[in-house]
Protein backbone atom coordinates (compact mmCIF):
# COMPACT_ATOMS: atom_id res chain seq x y z
CA UNK A 1 0.00 0.00 0.00
CA UNK A 2 1.22 3.35 -1.01
CA UNK A 3 1.19 6.54 0.84
CA UNK A 4 -1.71 8.01 -1.43
CA UNK A 5 -3.74 4.18 -1.72
CA UNK A 6 -3.64 4.69 2.24
CA UNK A 7 -4.39 8.68 2.60
CA UNK A 8 -7.61 7.45 0.25
CA UNK A 9 -8.38 4.24 2.50
CA UNK A 10 -8.50 6.57 5.26
CA UNK A 11 -11.02 9.53 3.79
CA UNK A 12 -13.14 6.93 2.50
CA UNK A 13 -13.85 5.26 5.86
CA UNK A 14 -13.94 8.09 7.83
CA UNK A 15 -16.88 9.44 5.82
CA UNK A 16 -18.88 6.68 8.05
CA UNK A 17 -17.97 8.26 11.51
CA UNK A 18 -19.98 10.25 12.74
CA UNK A 19 -18.77 13.80 13.92
CA UNK A 20 -16.00 14.01 11.44
CA UNK A 21 -15.13 14.48 7.94
CA UNK A 22 -11.85 14.20 6.38
CA UNK A 23 -9.98 15.21 3.26
CA UNK A 24 -6.85 15.25 1.60
CA UNK A 25 -4.74 18.40 3.16
CA UNK A 26 -4.19 21.55 1.34
CA UNK A 27 -0.83 22.44 1.88
CA UNK A 28 2.46 20.99 0.30
CA UNK A 29 1.99 17.67 2.50
CA UNK A 30 1.12 15.41 -0.90
CA UNK A 31 -0.40 12.37 1.27
CA UNK A 32 -1.57 14.72 4.52
CA UNK A 33 -5.35 14.64 5.50
CA UNK A 34 -7.33 17.15 7.23
CA UNK A 35 -9.84 15.58 9.51
CA UNK A 36 -12.60 18.45 10.58
CA UNK A 37 -14.71 17.20 13.79
CA UNK A 38 -18.88 18.84 13.74
CA UNK A 39 -17.51 21.60 16.32
CA UNK A 40 -14.93 23.25 14.13
CA UNK A 41 -11.69 21.42 15.22
CA UNK A 42 -9.34 20.27 12.86
CA UNK A 43 -6.50 18.05 13.41
CA UNK A 44 -3.90 17.12 10.69
CA UNK A 45 -1.58 13.79 9.98
CA UNK A 46 1.03 13.56 7.26
CA UNK A 47 1.16 10.11 5.68
CA UNK A 48 4.98 9.58 5.25
CA UNK A 49 4.62 5.76 4.57
CA UNK A 50 2.94 2.97 4.24
CA UNK A 51 3.09 -1.33 4.18
CA UNK A 52 0.70 -4.06 3.94
CA UNK A 53 0.85 -6.88 5.79
CA UNK A 54 -0.46 -9.84 4.21
CA UNK A 55 -3.58 -11.36 5.85
CA UNK A 56 -7.14 -11.42 5.45
CA UNK A 57 -9.43 -9.72 3.25
CA UNK A 58 -10.21 -6.28 4.18
CA UNK A 59 -13.14 -5.93 6.10
CA UNK A 60 -12.52 -9.64 7.83
CA UNK A 61 -11.05 -10.72 11.03
CA UNK A 62 -9.65 -13.45 12.72
CA UNK A 63 -10.86 -16.36 15.15
CA UNK A 64 -10.64 -14.08 18.65
CA UNK A 65 -9.56 -10.47 16.95
CA UNK A 66 -11.70 -7.67 18.35
CA UNK A 67 -12.54 -4.46 16.20
CA UNK A 68 -11.14 -1.02 17.44
CA UNK A 69 -14.14 0.50 19.32
CA UNK A 70 -15.58 3.32 17.21
CA UNK A 71 -15.69 6.73 19.75
CA UNK A 72 -18.28 9.02 19.70
CA UNK A 73 -17.18 11.91 17.91
CA UNK A 74 -20.56 14.17 17.74
CA UNK A 75 -19.43 16.60 20.69
CA UNK A 76 -17.84 20.01 20.21
CA UNK A 77 -14.23 18.60 20.62
CA UNK A 78 -11.70 15.31 21.35
CA UNK A 79 -8.44 14.95 21.96
CA UNK A 80 -6.36 14.33 18.74
CA UNK A 81 -5.58 10.56 20.27
CA UNK A 82 -9.32 9.66 19.89
CA UNK A 83 -9.43 11.16 16.55
CA UNK A 84 -6.84 8.59 15.85
CA UNK A 85 -8.70 5.81 17.11
CA UNK A 86 -11.78 6.49 15.02
CA UNK A 87 -9.61 6.43 11.55
CA UNK A 88 -7.62 3.27 12.95
CA UNK A 89 -11.05 2.08 14.01
CA UNK A 90 -12.45 2.63 10.33
CA UNK A 91 -9.42 1.21 8.06
CA UNK A 92 -10.35 -1.82 9.94
CA UNK A 93 -14.02 -2.23 9.21
CA UNK A 94 -16.48 -2.84 6.30
CA UNK A 95 -17.93 -0.12 4.98
CA UNK A 96 -21.31 0.66 5.77
CA UNK A 97 -24.43 2.93 5.29
CA UNK A 98 -25.30 4.88 8.66
CA UNK A 99 -29.20 4.55 7.59
CA UNK A 100 -28.71 0.75 7.20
Amino acid sequence: MTPAELQQLLIKHASGVPGITAAPRDDENPYGLTVTLEGGDRAWWTTTGASLVPGPAPGTRLPGEDLVPLPDLTGRSAPVAVVEQALIATAGRPLRRPDL
